[in-house]
């Protein structure tokens, strides 16, 4: 995608340095410039600034703090889903997603479904990052202020994705 923006970019910098050229040559100028001397005049001194009047003190008036509410851990999004016998849990809480996958899916595949996501969605994913942290974890760091509501809605997007995503591999059933 980004490089389909350059390209982009680039063609129309082309294009635009294309639409200045001329055919014609500009028309020959010749202009002498002769310097002019001024004379100026000294500025009067300003006049001095009044004293400063002595400003009243502030009357303080006491406020009443609301008490500072402590973050709520319902704030935190939790789901598990489960494919072929093997859990996939995630927690979503306010600027950052903690994904647990079965630890024997190599971080190519895992890199390549998020390459697919950022193609699918694009600057929709803008402030997006994934890092994969360990060996079945994954961490997602996004803007924070989001609300619980939306969170629940992008994690089922998120699964819908990824299951049609791994459909498309020949996985066996978890052997329990």
């Amino acid at each position: 995608m980004k490089k389909l923006a350059a390209i982009v970019a680039a063609m129309l910098m082309l294009f635009v340095l294309m639409g200045c050229q001329s055919t014609e040559a500009p028309a020959a100028t010749t202009e002498v410039v002769a310097p002019v001397t001024v004379e100026t005049q000294p500025e009067p001194a300003p006049a001095p600034a009044p004293a400063p009047a002595p400003e009243p003190e502030p009357v303080v008036e006491p406020v009443e703090e609301a008490p500072v509410e402590a973050p709520v851990a319902d704030d935190v999004v939790t789901a598990s889903y489960e494919y072929l016998g093997y859990e996939l849990t995630i927690e979503a809480a306010d600027g950052k997603a903690v994904i647990s996958y079965p630890d024997w899916v190599v971080d190519s595949d895992v890199a390549a479904f998020f390459a697919a996501e950022v193609e699918k969605y694009g600057a929709e994913l803008d402030g997006v990052l994934y890092m994969i942290s360990a060996p079945g974890t994954v961490e997602i760091a996004y803007p924070a202020g989001i609300s619980q509501e939306i969170r629940t809605q992008y994690i089922d997007s998120f699964v819908a994705d990824l299951l049609s995503y791994v459909e498309t591999f020949d996985i066996q059933p978890a052997t329990v």
